[in-house]
């Protein structure tokens, strides 16, 4: 068992968590007919960098907390709160339309949103790759609007 002060194996298994989750994200999205791309630009940004100050301060909550045991659930959390922390980063770009995320350009609109009911949802951002530095590279709007309207019908 990993000490209850071992940041970086609670790092490594936070990152772990993201990994696996964003894996059966891939899957499922290939499985509805969304582009894999999607799930591949976020996996950029969030394994960008980062401190995991969130996840680590909710594991070393845990233990200062009493918690004892199994920790595989906690981390799950953890990692929850790390995918909630990249889409409010994301959000603000979107509704910012930031160039820049951290002063790199790179990161720019990771998923700009493209505002317009298209989607049939006003105002929702379709995630749209913008990457300067790779023109053509990013997410085709009509496989994702197609993969949205199959993902519909099945419900």
């Amino acid at each position: 068992m990993t000490e209850p002060t071992d940041l970086t194996a609670i790092h490594s298994q936070v990152d772990a968590a993201l990994a696996e989750f964003l894996d059966l994200k891939a899957r499922e999205a290939v499985t509805d007919g969304f582009p894999g791309e999607v799930v591949e630009v976020l996996r950029d940004f969030v394994f960008a960098g980062g401190k995991r100050v969130r996840p680590l301060l909710c594991v070393v909550g845990w233990y200062a907390a009493g918690g004892q045991g199994i920790r595989a659930p906690v981390v799950r959390a953890a990692a929850s709160l790390e995918r909630f922390h990249a889409f409010t980063l994301i959000h603000d770009d979107i509704m910012d339309n930031s160039h820049t995320r951290r002063r790199n350009p790179e990161r720019a609109g990771v998923c700009m949103g493209v505002r317009g009911s298209r989607s049939g949802i006003p105002h929702a951002p379709a995630a749209t790759h913008a990457r300067r530095d790779r023109p053509g590279h990013g997410l085709d709007q009509r496989r994702l609007l197609a993969g949205e309207r199959r993902s519909r019908r099945r419900r």
